[in-house]
């Protein structure tokens, strides 16, 4: 099985009630990933939130005010699951 690279950026933007957090998922040859899966969870495991990547690779999650991420599993057909801690991720370049 293909182990998955990934270049996930995440951008954040505070909102009223929620946070968003957007970014893009690509492979190993740097191909952007359409329909990859990404859950947000928190230290128990627990699902936050979840997206599926667009046409782009492109995702947004929206997490409710109040909740904690602190991992973001990502899985795409063929490539291996990849669990990346949350503070881990990069901010995305403008």
């Amino acid at each position: 099985m293909k182990q998955l690279v990934l270049y996930i950026l995440i951008m954040w933007c505070v909102g009223a009630s929620a946070q968003t957090f957007t970014g893009t998922v690509s492979g190993q040859k740097k191909e952007k990933l359409i329909g990859a899966n990404l859950k947000a969870v928190d230290a128990n495991g627990k699902m936050v939130c979840f997206a599926i990547t667009n046409s782009g690779g492109r995702y947004t999650l929206k997490v409710n005010e109040g909740k904690k991420v602190a991992n973001v599993v990502v899985s795409y057909i063929g490539y291996k699951t990849k669990t990346i801690p949350f503070s881990k991720m990069q901010p995305e370049m403008a």
